[in-house]
């Protein structure tokens, strides 16, 4: 049986709804899937919220070390910026 995000990648390929530009994946992010599938099952809802958690996490840090390089000001102006 198919899963629910087999089926609709599936679908949206077939009916062009991806559009007609070359298809692009960050290089590590089937690892994360196969991890966080691993962790949590999958759920789907589950895994965008660990990527909304690591995505956040990486704000943090933007925010941390351009503060710690160019001073709080930049840090902030950073951090809002990524």
């Amino acid at each position: 049986m198919r899963s629910r995000d087999q089926g609709g990648a599936s679908f949206r390929i077939a009916t062009g709804a991806f559009g007609h530009d070359v298809f692009y994946q960050p290089p590590l992010y089937p690892c994360f899937r196969v991890v966080a599938y691993a962790l949590f099952g999958r759920d789907l809802v589950l895994v965008r919220i660990v990527q909304a958690l690591l995505g956040g996490a990486a704000c943090a840090l933007v925010t941390l070390d351009s503060g710690r390089l160019l001073g709080c000001p930049s840090g902030i102006a950073a951090g809002l910026q990524a």
